[in-house]
């Protein structure tokens, strides 16, 4: 099994810039609910590109997709079908604030990991399937779930940027300011100092959240830090979760059995069982590494 998370790493580490270029274009195209058609066929551009049998307009709807690699049934024999939620909308008039060109980029980065380790397989060990989920912000992902889009899938992950790790974030609206910060003309942006623009923008945001005690109940800030890095450490560490359960079916069994308690305990779902939680932080997911590529953040009260 550890060779075929190394497999996987390997896969993700080796498209890093395709995926790094991949996020600016979806950034750049901030495309809203419903209207996502050039972020869409490039997504499904870029993964039959990489061998996935693509499905478009999902569900009759025009933006959703389907991307599919490796098998769920091998002679007769049952197989685990992982899905990987893609999410890619941005917010009207303000852009990718919600990060969401790196939650398309985290799912489109873990696709690849485990199809690779589907191929160093030796036996058929199960399929992967990546959902194209347009429309987030007006429930597209519901939409999906009750036009039956996810009947016949073992599970289904996701991840959302955001400054920390955290299992059960809850959003709120948003009011937006903006501030720029610009190097002093002439200064190489690969030799930048300590004071630099980037430093500001990273202060900026933990000194609004030192002062988020004093925020009325409710409110919420966010801005944009860079977080490519943060969006690649993470697709490592889902892809190996999605890679235990596809080679563990008492692992999957006992995953689905607490979401099931949990949805009857508490009346909504966890991003990922508390089990896949743990082993998550063995894989030591990193969350505050400034890097390339835009992606938002928030605090709230």
């Amino acid at each position: 099994m550890d060779q075929y998370k190394c497999c996987a790493c390997q896969a993700i580490e080796q498209q890093e810039a395709g995926l790094h270029a991949l996020s600016k274009r979806i950034w750049a195209y901030a495309e809203v609910g419903k209207r996502e058609v050039k972020t869409a066929k490039t997504l499904t551009r870029f993964l039959k590109k990489n061998n996935f049998k693509i499905t478009k307009k999902l569900k009759g709807l025009p933006t959703a997709f389907m991307a599919e690699f490796g098998e769920s049934e091998v002679g007769g024999a049952r197989r685990p079908n992982i899905a990987i939620i893609c999410q890619f909308d941005a917010v009207k008039g303000k852009g990718h604030v919600n990060g969401y060109n790196l939650v398309a980029e985290v799912a489109v980065a873990t696709a690849l990991g485990i199809q690779e380790a589907i191929k160093a397989a030796s036996t058929p060990i199960g399929k992967i399937t990546l959902i194209g989920c347009p429309n987030s912000a007006g429930g597209g992902v519901i939409t999906l779930l009750n036009r039956k889009a996810f009947k016949g899938f073992d599970m289904a992950l996701g991840a959302i940027p955001g400054p920390r790790t955290e299992w059960s974030p809850v959003c709120l609206g948003m009011k937006m300011f903006k501030a720029t910060y610009k190097c002093l003309e002439g200064t190489p942006t690969n030799q930048l100092l300590p004071g630099s623009p980037k430093d500001a923008v990273v202060l900026a945001q933990l000194n609004v959240q030192t002062i988020q005690e004093h925020l009325s109940q409710g409110s919420s800030v966010a801005g944009t830090v860079q977080a490519h890095r943060y969006a690649v450490a993470m697709s490592k560490a889902l892809a190996m979760s999605a890679i235990d359960m596809l080679n563990s079916p008492e692992m999957l069994a006992h995953a689905c059995a607490e979401l099931r308690e949990e949805l009857v305990r508490n009346k909504t779902v966890p991003f990922m069982p508390p089990s896949l939680q743990q082993r998550q932080n063995v894989y030591k997911i990193r969350t505050a590494v400034p890097a390339d590529t835009n992606t938002g953040w928030s605090t709230q009260h």
